[in-house]
């Protein structure tokens, strides 16, 4: 299976009981500074994205270059936004995914292979590899994105949330 390089991509969620290749879907899409990030269909108002992964310290960090507020008095000017969580996963796990400069880092395990090929994106747990629950990033509520967290014990098992990252080129 492919790690995912560092690079620029779009982002597509792979609902449950779906492999890629497929037609449309929801992709990330950042709304303002301080919002938690969207999950949205494409379309003439709503294109596609760009999303920049970089690893540092074998964790990932997604962040948005180029981002301009629609409220003049968020724009933070020379600084780079990015997936943050509202809720720090040590103190009150689950919450929404936002739009900041205070970047999470995120561990992202390929699933599957060739046209398949799909990405977990997982809160590194405080709690170290032992811990029961092991957060992931879905989409729900209103399509936001969202940290919830996943039993991980032999008896059940939910089905993990999983990503597309689409290469974006130079975009």
């Amino acid at each position: 299976m492919a790690k995912l390089e560092a690079g620029l991509y779009i982002i597509r969620f792979v609902p449950v009981g779906i492999q890629p290749p497929f037609v449309g879907g929801l992709y990330a899409q950042a709304k303002d500074y301080g919002q938690p990030i969207a999950a949205e269909p494409l379309g003439p108002n709503s294109p596609a994205e760009v999303w920049e992964v970089n690893v540092q310290n074998g964790k990932y960090i997604i962040t948005q270059r180029g981002f301009t507020s629609k409220n003049p008095l968020l724009r933070p000017g020379p600084v780079l936004a990015g997936w943050s969580l509202a809720n720090p996963p040590d103190k009150y796990p689950g919450g929404y995914v936002l739009f900041t400069v205070d970047y999470q880092e995120f561990d992202i395990e390929p699933v599957g292979e060739g046209e398949h090929l799909m990405y977990s994106v997982k809160v590194p747990s405080p709690g170290g590899a032992g811990a029961q629950d092991i957060e992931y990033v879905v989409t729900e509520q209103e399509d936001l994105l969202f940290s919830k967290a996943y039993a991980s014990g032999p008896r059940f098992r939910r089905p993990i949330p999983h990503w597309q990252f689409i290469p974006a080129g130079n975009k």
